[in-house]
């Protein structure tokens, strides 16, 4: 049972670092340069990422890369929104 319940909150550990990742290079990469090249550094790392792991482990994740952008997403949304409010 302990193992049932560990493999569950365990699963997608992956795509919530990903997701993560993305954010975070989204907002560190807004501050200096600004919204588009922020979202656009997103996408790079993780398609950096994902032909790093290609080459390492030849499989290259599409969801992760899409996570990752979707992270980014997440954050360049939000900073428009408050470009868009203030």
């Amino acid at each position: 049972m302990y193992n049932k319940i560990l493999n569950v909150l365990t699963k997608h550990t992956d795509k919530v670092l990903h997701f993560a990742a993305g954010m975070m290079v989204c907002l560190i990469v807004f501050i200096p340069l600004g919204n588009y090249f922020a979202l656009l550094a997103a996408v790079i790392a993780g398609l950096g990422k994902e032909i790093r792991d290609k080459i390492s482990y030849g499989r290259f994740d599409w969801l992760d890369l899409l996570v990752t952008v979707a992270g980014g997403a997440f954050v360049f949304a939000c900073l428009q929104l408050r470009l868009l409010f203030l």
